[in-house]
């Protein structure tokens, strides 16, 4: 850590043997940080390489997540660019071997992302389907129906 013109410059690595807060939890984090804050601690921007062992979010949990963050921002709102995967995905609605997402996002009093999300090796969850299962058929008489027929079985 260093001051530069009355701003905390924080760089290098930080080690967690678990992160909680609320109901999420995190274990084995390390971030590799770039991070000035304002002199009042007001505002932020830097950059963060992050990894984590295994995670639990309320909804979700994995085995393990790595990937580069880039932020700015101030206490109304922080915006950035993510590209983060997250291996042995896993929620009530299914689960993939890989989920990645690489864009832009905005935290604040408006939520956004805008970018690309992928998953590898997803199956979605038996009840799910049923709903899917019920919409065949739906597409008879009109101009796609000969090539949407899903084809669903869990």
């Amino acid at each position: 850590m260093r001051i530069d013109e009355a701003k905390p410059i924080l760089k290098g690595p930080v080690r967690l043997g678990r992160l909680a807060c609320g109901d999420s939890r995190a274990d084995s984090v390390v971030a590799t940080l770039d991070l000035t804050l304002g002199a009042a601690l007001d505002r932020w921007q830097g950059r963060a390489a992050l990894a984590t062992g295994p995670a639990v979010l309320p909804g979700a949990t994995f085995a393990a997540a790595k990937g580069d963050v880039a932020f700015a921002g101030t206490a109304a709102g922080t915006s950035g660019k993510a590209d983060i995967a997250a291996d042995t995905v896993r929620t009530a609605e299914g689960r993939a071997r890989r989920v990645s997402i690489a864009g832009s996002y905005r935290l604040g009093e408006t939520i956004a992302f805008e970018g690309r999300v992928r998953a590898a090796g997803a199956a979605i969850a038996p009840r799910r389907l049923a709903g899917v299962e019920a919409l065949q058929g739906s597409a008879a008489g009109s101009p796609v129906a000969p090539s949407w027929t899903p084809r669903c079985r869990p």
